[in-house]
């Protein structure tokens, strides 16, 4: 809307992306729970964190303890193809990112940006839109 007021540097914030207000490069993370959509987990999630151009990814169990570690430079390997910690290489290069990693295992489902996920209320046809595209409704497992 033209009258209306940019989204824009919100979005880029909660992305990670450095707020032109404070200059700071804030982490990224991503999260992939290999579980989700079934009635039982059956794997750790895959949970990754981004920062000065690396990225580490790992497993994170459902206590948030990690492992598999994978580190890549983006600088060196945009296209992640030579893990940085395999063949015994020293896991210092990547601590201060795990750091990350285990302070967003300890956030325990609150976000980065201090606003609560907001509930939603779903009538009967969204709830069986959402059955007949394979998703578990809470309750009904």
């Amino acid at each position: 809307h033209p009258d209306g007021h940019s989204l824009v540097p919100l979005i880029l914030a909660a992305g990670g992306v450095p707020a032109d207000t404070d200059g700071l490069v804030r982490p990224v993370y991503a999260q992939l729970q290999r579980g989700w959509g079934r009635k039982t987990p059956t794997a750790a999630s895959l949970i990754a964190v981004q920062t000065d151009g690396k990225r580490l990814i790992s497993e994170m169990d459902d206590d948030g303890k990690h492992s598999k570690f994978e580190f890549y430079d983006h600088a060196t390997d945009p296209t992640e193809q030579v893990n940085l910690l395999k063949g015994g290489a020293s896991g210092d290069l990547a601590a201060e990112h795990r750091k990350l990693l285990e302070a967003y295992a300890k956030m325990d489902g609150t976000t980065p940006w201090g606003v609560a996920p907001a509930s939603v209320e779903l009538d009967e046809m969204r709830l069986n839109h959402l059955r007949a595209l394979g998703y578990v409704i809470k309750g009904e497992e």
